[in-house]
């Protein structure tokens, strides 16, 4: 709900989280007040590219992606919600994660994830939240390696294994930035 959603933002200060400056009610709807990205998506700046980024550009948005996340999950929280259109971008280089779905339990301080927003295999289990979040932050470095999105109906870990067996070669072959050995280590 977008209530929580502004709560567990206003709750992370990092440079790569989008700051909520305010939220709250007011005339009946609920608000949030939010820090401007005017570079838009990372989802809008890869269909705007002709062709992959280079490599370097590429291992600089996966790396402040990664330092964003780590953050969210060491203070016990889930993104939930981790997509290419959910990361922004500022015209100074920074990464935004933004439009967080994720809960956090104080009682045990383990985050979850509604079950909607769960891959299909695990609804249950230690790990499954953090489980979403890493495998959709896979997702989205191979859109930002190949330019190809993985479908939504793909996203058991046994129904991507065709994907991960054929990764190395189709990113050398599709993406002549992308070192072997990266493809390799991304398999």
């Amino acid at each position: 709900n977008f209530a929580m959603q502004a709560l567990t933002t206003q709750k992370l200060r990092h440079p790569g989280i989008v700051a909520i400056y305010d939220s709250g009610f007011a005339d009946g709807f609920v608000y949030m007040a939010m820090e401007y990205a005017e570079g838009g998506t990372l989802k809008e700046w890869l269909l705007d590219r002709n062709g992959p980024p280079r490599f370097d550009e590429a291992l600089a948005v996966l790396e402040k992606m990664a330092n964003a996340l780590d953050y969210v999950h060491e203070n016990g929280y889930l993104h939930g919600n981790l997509s290419a259109s959910n990361i922004l971008l500022t015209n100074d280089g920074r990464i935004l994660l933004s439009d967080f779905r994720g809960q956090y339990s104080k009682e045990n301080n383990y985050a979850r994830v509604p079950v909607g927003g769960m891959p299909p295999a695990g609804n249950e289990g230690d790990g499954e939240g953090i489980y979403s979040d890493i495998l959709n932050f896979g997702k989205i470095a191979y859109l930002i390696f190949t330019g190809r999105e993985l479908s939504p109906i793909n996203n058991h870990p046994n129904e991507l294994s065709h994907y991960i067996a054929e990764l190395p070669e189709f990113l050398t072959k599709t993406n002549p930035f992308v070192d072997p050995s990266v493809a390799a280590v991304l398999q």
